[in-house]
C-alpha cells in the first residue's frame, strides 16, 4: 500500500479492505482498491482503475453510491439504520435507478445527493488532469491517468457492451442470497429460460428452458477472465444462471462450477470464503438426485440454491398462473429441510410473493409451511418475500404486512429486493 498527498488529495494505491464480507452498520470496504480522499468525499477505484464507490464525509456520512459491472448506480441508504436489518438482513437499503424500492418510496438515487456526488466525481477528474500535467511519468500519476481514461463515459459504455455480449443481455435478477457477498458475483449462464414462465413474473424472458453446451460455457469463462482482468482478484463468487440452473444436467452444473473456480483463480482471490449461487424451481429440486448434492457439497464453494415457491395455496397458484399445487410445495420444502440438515456446504432458501390482491389463505399457507419445519430447521435456510410489481401497494402496506408475516413465520424471513446486473 502506497499513500501520497498532493494538491489537497490523499491518494492510496493498493489499499487493502476486508477479505471477508462482514455485516456491519458502517461503510466497510472489501477487497483491494485505490482510494482518493478529498475534503468532502472518498472515491474508491477497483484494480482496473474504474470507479466503484463514492462516499460522502460530511452531511452524507454513511451514505454511498456504488457503480456495478452493468454501469448501474446503486444508492446504499442507511435509512437511519432503523428497521432496515429486520427487513433485509443487511444494514443498508439498496436503491436503484431502474425500479422503485417497495419499502421506502422516498428514497431514489435521482436526488440532489446523487447529483452532488456525481458532480464531485467530475470535478475530481478535472483535478487529476491538472495534477498529472506537472509530472506525467510519476508512478502514481500514471495510475491517475488510467483512472481518467477508463472512467470516461464512452469507455464505460463500451465496457457495458462487452459485459452484455458475454451475458447475452441484462442479468434481470440475481438470487437474494447474493446479498451475502454484496452481489459481487460473476454471472455465468449455464441455462436459458425457465420451466414455468409464470404469468405474474416480470423479470424472466418468457423463453423455453434449455441447457447450454459445455463448450459455450467454457468459452464464456475465458471471456470473463479477460473482462475482469486485474480486478478478478476481488472476486470469489459465482452465479450460475439463468432462472433454473438446478434443472441442468448434474455434470454441466459441476463442471461449470469447478472450471470457473480454477480458470478464474478463485483460489487466489483476496476475498475469502467463495460462494456459489443458483436458482432452482420446485420441480428441479424434487427431481434432483442425491449424487448432485454430494458433488455440490464437495466443491470449494458454500452453495446457496434459491427456490421459487411463491405460495402454498392452490387458489393463489391459479391467480399467479403458476403450474404448481400445494402438495408439491410441501414436498419441495421437506427436501429443502433435509438437504440443509445433511450437507454442510449447501443451503437452500425459498421465495414467496406478497401483494394486496392476495388472500389471507395465501399468507396463512406460508406461515403453516414454515411451522411444519418443527425442529428440522437446524439454523439454515430462509424465506424471501417479494412484493408483486403489479400490486401497486404503498410502502406503508408492504412494511406492515411484511413485518406481520415475518413475526408469524418460524423461518428467518426477509424482503427480496430485486437486483439486476
Amino acid at each position: 500500500m502506497e499513500s501520497s498527498k498532493t494538491k489537497g488529495l490523499k491518494i492510496t494505491v493498493n489499499k487493502q479492505g476486508s477479505p471477508y464480507y462482514l455485516k456491519v452498520s458502517y461503510p466497510l470496504r472489501f477487497g483491494k482498491f485505490t482510494e482518493i480522499e478529498t475534503e468532502d468525499y472518498i472515491f474508491c477505484f477497483d484494480l482496473n482503475n474504474r470507479i466503484k464507490f463514492i462516499q460522502g464525509k460530511k452531511e452524507t456520512i454513511g451514505e454511498q453510491f456504488k457503480l456495478n459491472c452493468a454501469a448501474d448506480w446503486i444508492y446504499y441508504c442507511v435509512a437511519g439504520y432503523k428497521g432496515v436489518y429486520s427487513f433485509l438482513g443487511e444494514y443498508y437499503l439498496p436503491c436503484f435507478g431502474y425500479a422503485k424500492n417497495p419499502l421506502f418510496d422516498i428514497y431514489s438515487y435521482n436526488t440532489k445527493l446523487f447529483k452532488n456526488i456525481f458532480n464531485a466525481f467530475l470535478k475530481l477528474v478535472q483535478r487529476l488532469e491538472y495534477i498529472i500535467k506537472s509530472d506525467p511519468l510519476n508512478e502514481i500519476n500514471q495510475i491517475l491517468k488510467a483512472i481518467i481514461t477508463v472512467n470516461h463515459s464512452e469507455a464505460i459504455k463500451k465496457r457495458v457492451e462487452e459485459f452484455y455480449k458475454i451475458t447475452s443481455g441484462v442479468v434481470t435478477v440475481l438470487p437474494p442470497d447474493c446479498r451475502h457477498v454484496d452481489y459481487e458475483v460473476i454471472p455465468l449462464n449455464i441455462t436459458y429460460g425457465c420451466l414455468y414462465n409464470c404469468g405474474f413474473c416480470s423479470v424472466k424472458k418468457g423463453i423455453k428452458f434449455k441447457t447450454r453446451s459445455i463448450t459455450d460455457i467454457l468459452y464464456d469463462i475465458k471471456r470473463f477472465k479477460t473482462f475482469y482482468s486485474a480486478d478478478i482478484a476481488n472476486y470469489n463468487s459465482l452465479f450460475l444462471g439463468e432462472h433454473d440452473a438446478l434443472n441442468a444436467e448434474s455434470k454441466i452444473i459441476i463442471d461449470a462450477a469447478k472450471t470457473a473456480y480454477n480458470k478464474l483463480g478463485f483460489q487466489y482471490s483476496y476475498m475469502k470464503n467463495p460462494m456459489l449461487f443458483l436458482f432452482g424451481s420446485v420441480d428441479s429440486l424434487i427431481n434432483a438426485k442425491k449424487e448432485l448434492f454430494e458433488a455440490l457439497n464437495s466443491l470449494p464453494f458454500y452453495t446457496y440454491i434459491n427456490i421459487g415457491m411463491e405460495s402454498a395455496d392452490n387458489t393463489t397458484f391459479r391467480l399467479l398462473k403458476k403450474p404448481l399445487v400445494s402438495k408439491k410445495i410441501k414436498e419441495a420444502f421437506d427436501n429443502m429441510l433435509l438437504i440443509n440438515q445433511k450437507y454442510m456446504n449447501i443451503e437452500i432458501t425459498a421465495n414467496f410473493v406478497m401483494g394486496d390482491m392476495l388472500s389471507d389463505e395465501h399468507y396463512q399457507s406460508i406461515i403453516t409451511l414454515s411451522k411444519s419445519a418443527g425442529k428440522s430447521f437446524y439454523g439454515k435456510g430462509a424465506f424471501y418475500i417479494s412484493p408483486l410489481e403489479k400490486s401497486g401497494a404503498p410502502s406503508s402496506y408492504v412494511q406492515k404486512k411484511f413485518l406481520w408475516l415475518k413475526n408469524s413465520c418460524a423461518m428467518p424471513t426477509y424482503i427480496y429486493i430485486i437486483q439486476r446486473l
